[in-house]
């Protein structure tokens, strides 16, 4: 995980000192975006992992979903500052981006608890342990289907995020706007998160899953039929809503 946020904060930093000597290309903002998206990638998984190795069993329930309000929180106060930030200047929402990932670093150096068990070194290679981890993950019908649903989901949620910024960029938002819009992204991800372990305890997770596909597909419709600039924000908050129940019940069924 420290690394993972070193790397980051690394390649975001580079953009701004780029920028300040006036020589960025599209090229070295798609490698940023990246390497910034892989090792975020690396870090949620090395985070989910230790969580259970952090908290008590007892507290596992209580601690996912603190966890994904955490992660929803920022979502929700980030985007709208960012936005801000970049009306001031271009290169200061990914400067305070890289302070933010050195900040997780010092924090992350303060947790004492160790984040994973002593296990002894796999004569395996890496190959073998991912081809095992996949056939097991196919035997699992409900994991299977989540995980799917996830990858197709992420797909579509980053192209709905470019979507909602050219519309309203189209339709003549600021970029402040556009920051706020973005916001509600973490709005609808905080509410979920709220009302996952309600969920939890009184609908079965095969309606969650199902009832939150049908929902996300009306509401994309929705937002792309959307004359209004400030309409689509209440209706991705609502869509991301649907995504921290999911990912609550998947890890949750996953979990020992």
């Amino acid at each position: 995980m420290i690394i993972c946020d070193v790397g980051r904060a690394l390649a975001v930093l580079s953009i701004p000192l780029v920028l300040w000597v006036g020589g960025l290309s599209f090229a070295q903002v798609l490698a940023v975006a990246f390497a910034d998206g892989t090792l975020y990638v690396l870090f949620a998984l090395a985070e989910s992992s230790a969580i259970p190795k952090v908290v008590p069993w007892e507290q596992l329930t209580a601690a996912l979903g603190q966890n994904e309000a955490r992660v929803r929180g920022a979502s929700m106060l980030g985007r709208p500052i960012g936005g801000a930030l970049f009306g001031i200047a271009r290169g200061l929402p990914f400067l305070a981006d890289a302070v933010s990932s050195g900040l997780s670093v010092l924090t992350l150096s303060f947790i004492r608890s160790e984040f994973q068990e002593e296990r002894t070194r796999s004569m395996r290679t890496l190959r073998e342990e991912v081809r095992e981890g996949l056939a097991w993950l196919w035997r699992q019908p409900f994991l299977r289907g989540t995980a799917l649903i996830a990858a197709g989901g992420n797909l579509i949620n980053q192209a709905l995020t470019l979507t909602v910024i050219v519309l309203s960029k189209d339709r003549g938002a600021s970029p402040g706007l556009i920051g706020l819009l973005l916001g509600f992204f973490g709005v609808g991800g905080l509410l979920g998160s709220l009302v996952a372990p309600w969920v939890q305890r009184r609908v079965r997770a095969r309606t969650v899953v199902v009832g939150t596909i049908w929902l996300g597909g009306v509401l994309l419709a929705l937002i792309g039929a959307s004359p209004f600039v400030l309409a689509p924000g209440p209706l991705v908050g609502l869509r991301s809503s649907r995504r921290p129940v999911g990912t609550w019940w998947s890890r949750r069924t996953s979990s020992p």
